[in-house]
């Protein structure tokens, strides 16, 4: 059997970043989500004279976040009741392999990034 490993042009990946009172720049991130996706130039023919500009610009707005970053945990508390349902567990399980603990914890953010394939 072959295995044929399919490419990208570009990836939109949704990670926890959870940020410690010690640092701010001291964090972890959890990957939640990792999406390979594609760019569709059909409408963007051949033969136009302003290809290579509206293809850049395109190419700009699919690689923008569509998603504003949400603060799942501020203040030593889940910002709604749903954000500890879906990530407490996922969360803590991540701060122990760290030796950390809540109350270490400063905030969780949830990021969506996009990026191009290299």
């Amino acid at each position: 059997m072959i295995n044929f490993i399919m490419g990208c042009d570009y990836y939109v990946v949704i990670n926890l970043y959870i940020y410690f009172n010690d640092n701010e720049y001291n964090y972890l991130t959890i990957e939640l989500e990792r999406h390979k996706c594609y760019y569709y130039y059909d409408e963007y023919g051949e033969y136009n004279k302003y290809r290579e500009e509206k293809l850049d610009e395109y190419t700009k707005s699919i690689l923008r976040p569509k998603m504003k970053p949400m603060i799942i945990y501020d203040n030593h508390n889940f910002t709604k009741l749903s954000f500890e349902t879906m990530y407490k567990s996922l969360v803590e399980n991540k701060i122990n392999e760290r030796n950390k603990k809540w109350c270490d914890v400063k905030k969780i953010i949830k990021v969506e990034r996009r990026y191009e394939r290299i």
